[in-house]
């Protein structure tokens, strides 16, 4: 076998700039002139646009230039001295500034778009970190995209919440930091501290801020705050008393430190829970609650949906919806009158039905789905920040596999590579430590099946086996590690949804013979019996469902139909 060896001058570049910046400084092979104001720069236009996308797009359309080797630069608020400095820095890499300099390159660098010296000038501040000037830090380095120093000014101000609270300046900054200080894990100051901050901050402005109110105090442990301070916010705050959502809050507060249940949690189980239906012949959400038979028209459907497939998810009293063109729209389905809001965009295409999950309080899209091919992607949408950020990728790129959380795990159940292979596989992300593993495979290969959480147990439903739709279903037991098989559906189904309401798991929809229909399982028994919808629900086609907590319906005003 032929070997190698591999050689190496780590000082190779570094000699050959050194050499270029004395052609630089002597004129030689110089083919470019910059003029600012009376000053003139020699330089080689090809340095400039390797260094600077500025100037990559100046010189790439600019026939004057090419045909002159001449051009003035115009940029503003630019001084001669800090063009140097940025001309120095691209051949030199190093550079000597004032502080008193620093503002009027970093300024100039980020209009070159040199955003390597704009990080270091920025870095240059961190070591005066104080509170006297971190409103100034973190104003500069949002600005001109100075990420590192961004990270570390949030990390000073969580670390700091009740001393920047008490500052003027805090009363300045926008909602979306608000929410995050507020609601970060990372900052440990009081409960009281916060809602303190958070009502002088709205009351700054209060005809603007109040709308976001709400939102960052339902981020609060309220059961942490002193008893005597939650009657006086309920007696004495008119932001809390006036609201509905507030008062409840804090009633909620009084029960002891309660967190809000997910799909995972026992307690779910005794909980009155309606299914919205989103219905595209009538192009409203259709709620049907399974204990009362009662059937409601709620809020009209976006039109990316009806024009979209989607997927959609509800945390809290707040319905998210993920359309295959990577738009997201949330809606307050509480409020009769709240219409839908776009949010910001995924970053990567999932396909038709992006596979959404609720993650604590956040949003898990895992993998894509139909018609993208194999992908491992994985992001997340934080509903305080507003934001989306990526997430560590799955261990194995496929498609329609179906995700679902439990007891800090996100598991994702099946799925298919390009439209051949279904796989029995199931991948499980630990949360607290972000990794990625296997659990034993399922006894039956699918994909885009339904999949639910019931006493802890994971619950496979249906999907597609290739040659057929199916009504297979079977559970995981985490404590035993064992999949056993149950009692089949009355219905094969695939691209559907699965509830556990009142005992009972609900099978709910399928994407293609049986859009309207519902059955339910009687886990005590082990038993399907088919769920009859009132009778002007039965031309429905449901594109997707979701449960909703029915006790959030009462605020709702559209007339309720009886059957």
């Amino acid at each position: 076998m032929e070997s190698h060896v591999i050689l190496e001058d780590k000082s190779l570049f570094s000699d050959v700039f050194k050499e270029l910046d004395e052609f630089r400084k002597t004129q030689h092979d110089c083919d470019l002139l910059i003029k600012v104001g009376c000053k003139e720069f020699s330089v080689h236009r090809n340095i400039l646009s390797a260094s600077s996308g500025y100037f990559k797009d100046m010189l790439k359309d600019n026939t004057i230039a090419n045909e002159s080797g001449y051009i003035e630069l115009k940029v503003d608020k630019v001084d001669v001295d800090s063009i140097k400095h940025c001309i120095d820095f691209i051949y030199g890499g190093n550079i000597i500034v004032s502080n008193e300099d620093r503002e009027n390159l970093i300024h100039v660098a980020h209009q070159l778009q040199l955003q390597k010296l704009c990080n270091l000038i920025a870095d240059t501040y961190l070591n005066k970190l104080q509170m006297s000037t971190f409103f100034f830090i973190k104003n500069l380095a949002k600005t001109y995209n100075c990420k590192t120093v961004e990270e570390k000014c949030d990390e000073f101000a969580l670390e700091n919440f009740t001393a920047i609270s008490k500052i003027e300046e805090f009363n300045h900054l926008d909602s979306s930091y608000i929410a995050f200080l507020i609601g970060s894990a990372e900052n440990k100051s009081l409960a009281q501290r916060k809602v303190k901050a958070l009502i002088s901050w709205t009351q700054f402005d209060l005809k603007e801020r109040s709308k976001y109110f709400y939102s960052i105090l339902e981020s609060i442990d309220l059961s942490r705050l002193p008893l005597s301070y939650r009657k006086y916010l309920l007696k004495s705050i008119d932001l809390v008393s006036a609201s509905i959502d507030c008062v409840r809050l804090l009633c909620e507060s009084f029960l002891g430190n309660i967190e809000i249940a997910h799909e995972s949690d026992d307690f779910e189980d005794n909980q009155d829970f309606s299914i919205a239906l989103f219905d595209d012949n009538s192009r409203y959400i259709q709620i049907f609650n399974p204990r009362t038979g009662k059937c409601t028209q709620m809020h009209q459907l976006h039109n990316d949906m009806v024009s979209n497939s989607f997927t959609a998810v509800t945390m809290h009293d707040v319905i998210y919806v993920f359309t295959e063109k990577k738009f997201v729209y949330s809606l307050k389905y509480i409020d009769a009158l709240a219409s839908w809001r776009r949010l910001p965009d995924m970053f990567d295409s999932h396909g038709c039905w992006p596979p959404a999950v609720i993650v604590k309080n956040n949003i898990f899209v895992a993998g894509v789905s139909y018609p993208c091919r194999g992908s491992r992607s994985v992001e997340i949408y934080n509903p305080l920040k507003n934001i989306w950020t990526k997430s560590v990728n799955r261990k194995m790129p496929c498609i329609n596999s179906s995700p679902v959380y439990s007891k800090g795990y996100l598991y994702c159940v099946g799925g298919n590579m390009d439209n051949q292979w279904r796989f029995k596989n199931v991948e499980r992300l630990d949360i607290s430590s972000m990794t990625w593993s296997n659990i034993p495979p399922m006894q039956e290969a699918r994909s885009s099946p339904a999949v639910v959480i019931f006493q802890n147990n994971l619950y496979v439903l249906g999907g597609n086996e290739g040659s057929q739709r199916l009504v297979d279903v079977e559970y995981y037991n985490p404590d035993s590690n064992i999949w056993t098989e149950l009692t089949s559906m009355l219905n094969p189904r695939w691209r559907f949804n699965a509830f556990s309401i009142n005992e009972n798991i609900y099978a709910v929809g399928d994407c293609e013979q049986n859009p309207s229909t519902l059955e339910k399982f009687n886990v005590t028994e082990g038993q399907w019996e088919r769920v009859q919808l009132p009778y002007y629900f039965t031309n429905m086609r449901v594109i997707w469902s979701i449960r909703i907590n029915s006790c959030e319906l009462f605020t709702v005003q559209n007339c309720i139909i009886q059957d």
